[in-house]
């Protein structure tokens, strides 16, 4: 009886290797109508995946890495830059004042302004790390 409950426990732990799925090490980006998604398989991963999976891949981790703080300067951008000019046309709006304040809006439109090409830019060398990882970096 015993010897059979082994067998038997035996086949459960080498079939079940069969079970588990097992994802690639490729990264696929997924484009949205604003920004992206990376994909390993068919599991979207996060940064934190993505710089595990690149460690041994210093030149497409650089660019990852730097791609994501230039994207996150231009959101900061946008933001500031946004909430700047909305603040200048509120008060214009809401407190009956004659005249714009420019001292806000100028700055603010052109933070806004800046801060776009510089998310797309990141965006880019975002993209071009991950290229270069499944080019140079994934093994056959």
């Amino acid at each position: 009886m015993n010897l059979r409950l082994q067998l038997i426990f035996l086949l459960f732990v080498l079939g079940s290797t069969a079970w588990g799925q097992v994802l690639p090490d490729e990264i696929s980006i997924r484009d949205r109508k604003l920004g992206y998604d990376l994909f390993q398989g068919p599991m979207m991963i996060g940064n934190n995946r993505v710089q595990a999976m690149m460690v041994n891949c210093p030149e497409a981790l650089r660019h990852y890495d730097q791609g994501k703080r230039i994207e996150n300067l231009g959101v900061l951008f946008t933001a500031i830059g946004a909430v700047a000019t909305g603040a200048a046309f509120g008060n214009y709006y809401f407190n009956g004042q004659t005249e714009i304040q420019k001292g806000m809006i100028i700055p603010g439109v052109l933070l806004f302004g800046a801060g776009i090409p510089l998310y797309f830019s990141g965006e880019k060398k975002v993209k071009l790390g991950v290229g270069l990882y499944n080019q140079r970096c994934i093994k056959d």
